[in-house]
């Protein structure tokens, strides 16, 4: 009976503890902060899909908890940002912070 218990236990903390992943799905009008959800601060596995710009980035940046001077202001909720079908498009109408850019071996200037 001990054994029973003990598995059910496991069975509940592996199904509490697996995160869904949310899929954002942009195009051109369609922006990360209006398909996410009203408490996207609460994600914790998020996949994005299609072209971020510079609104795009400061919400991601205030996921993981940053603000607009990347101080840290939160502990974040996303542990894991799936970018691999995503895009970053240059945007001149909503620049993603500060106004440097990345040189070679990622050095910023």
């Amino acid at each position: 009976m001990r054994k029973f218990y003990m598995l059910t236990l496991c069975v509940l903390l592996a199904i509490g503890s697996h995160a869904e992943t949310f899929t954002a799905k942009l195009d051109k009008t369609k922006r990360l902060k209006t398909v996410l959800p009203e408490n996207y601060l609460t994600i914790t596995d998020l996949k994005v899909v299609g072209p971020l710009n510079g609104e795009d980035m400061r919400v991601l940046r205030e996921m993981v908890g940053l603000n607009g001077d990347d101080e840290q202001v939160k502990e974040a909720s996303l542990d894991h940002l799936d970018l691999k079908k995503a895009t970053i498009d240059k945007d001149e109408h909503h620049p993603s912070g500060n106004q440097g850019q990345y040189t070679e071996r990622g050095k910023y200037t």
